[in-house]
């Protein structure tokens, strides 16, 4: 495929960032959510399908090289991690 055709099926031109460059993307496993890890220290989570920013995570002390989804630990829309019930 031509580099060009990739533009073709553009959706989205986002800019999440404040400032720098944008160093590491990961969709989650349902393609509805993108993170996006950047040279100001933070981790912004989008719509994948929208484009729109939903949360940003901050407080890394240096750039973020890299992002890793995990399934079931934590809410990513509330950045919370859910209680679960004890086992008897």
């Amino acid at each position: 495929m031509e580099p060009h055709a990739y533009w073709s099926n553009l959706k989205h031109k986002i800019k999440p960032h404040k400032e720098g460059a944008v160093n590491i993307v990961a969709f989650d496993n349902s393609g509805d959510y993108l993170f996006s890890g950047g040279q100001d220290k933070r981790i912004i989570l989008l719509n994948s399908n929208s484009g729109k920013v939903i949360t940003s995570y901050e407080g890394h002390g240096r750039e973020v090289l890299d992002v890793c989804v995990s399934v079931c630990l934590w809410d990513i829309e509330k950045g919370e991690i859910p209680q679960t019930k004890s086992h008897a």
